[in-house]
């Protein structure tokens, strides 16, 4: 295999709308449960990081509150925003990977790809390059392949397309 050699401690920020499942995959990704899954109507608030080895590799993983998926950039609280933009600044020098984490069964219409495109625009253009699709949810397609879903919808081929290409479910 070419490509570079994987870093010893990987760096991971997720990001993405309330409610999509960001801390339960946080959670899935370390291995244990470092972050709390609120089912009951709380979501988080504030940035929380924790650290954990997987495969042999040292994890830092920061989960991030979400943005309210039909507030615009300007209708998102400033607390919101800073805590959102304090999420890159808790695994410095800076992520390796940023995971924008979607729900498969969440409608991506042009209200929502604006909203994704105005918070993403909070660490600047320079953030695709870092960002790959993390899809939750998968097991609501049913036979339908997680290709067949992006497929669909012109929203979420963009979205694919603007993180050239990466993605996992």
């Amino acid at each position: 295999m070419g490509g570079k050699p994987l870093p010893e401690h990987l760096r991971l920020v997720l990001i993405g709308a309330e409610c999509e499942g960001k801390s339960s995959a946080s959670n899935t990704i370390l291995g244990k449960t470092a972050f709390v899954v609120n089912n009951n109507g709380n979501r988080t608030t504030h940035c929380k990081i924790s650290h954990s080895v997987v495969e042999g590799r040292w994890l830092t993983v920061v989960d991030s509150p979400g943005w309210f998926y039909i507030n615009s950039l300007q209708e998102t609280s400033e607390m919101d925003k800073l805590e959102i933009e304090d999420s890159m600044d808790l695994c410095l020098p800076g992520p390796h990977a940023v995971l924008l984490v979607i729900s498969l069964e969440t409608a991506i219409h042009a209200s929502y790809l604006r909203v994704v495109r105005e918070h993403m625009s909070l660490f600047g253009e320079e953030i695709w390059k870092l960002t790959l699709v993390l899809f939750t949810m998968s097991d609501w397609l049913g036979v339908k392949t997680v290709e067949d879903r992006i497929e669909s919808e012109e929203g979420l081929q963009w979205i694919v397309n603007k993180c050239g290409n990466r993605y996992v479910a």
